[in-house]
């Protein structure tokens, strides 16, 4: 697996212990760590269940969060900041609930400040503004510093 450009950084900070996942798989491009998608219908229960996962409309709801969890990054020159799920391969997409707390590099949310509505951000990657008719998925709740990846927006999902 070759490490993709955009960073995406990604931090549970409040998930429940119960929250439900779902194998997702996306065909046509790999899926990015703290991407929103769509599930959709089952595609193989042979082996596994696996659901398809089509990316979030920015500015409308979501289903789930992609969430990578390797136990062999694939690669000696792994960054935790630029994790994906390749094109037609399962990753772990987390059903977050109201209330759940999330962390993404600043970049993933540019324009956005400490209390702050947000909205799904383009091609469901991250957090924009909300402007006018977006549908609200959270608030921003702190903006924090992390060694080695940067300044992190924190956002509370609402559901």
């Amino acid at each position: 697996m070759a490490k993709q450009s955009v960073k995406n950084y990604l931090r549970l900070d409040k998930i429940s212990r119960t929250a439900h996942s779902e194998s997702a798989v996306h065909g046509e491009e790999a899926l990015l760590a703290g991407q929103f998608v769509e599930l959709g219908a089952v595609l193989d229960t042979a082996d596994r269940e696996l659901v398809e996962a089509t990316k979030a409309t920015a500015g409308a709801g979501f289903d789930a969060l992609i969430a990578p969890v390797y136990i062999d990054k694939g690669f000696s020159d792994f960054d935790i900041q630029f994790e994906s799920v390749p094109a037609g391969e399962p990753g772990r997409a987390i059903i977050l609930e109201n209330g759940s707390i999330i962390s993404i590099n600043a970049e993933l949310a540019e324009g956005i400040a400490k209390g702050d509505d947000v909205a799904i951000g383009e091609n469901g990657l991250g957090f924009a503004p909300v402007t006018g008719e977006e549908v609200v998925v959270g608030k921003c709740i702190d903006i924090e510093f992390e060694p080695n990846v940067g300044d992190l927006t924190v956002i509370r999902i609402i559901k």
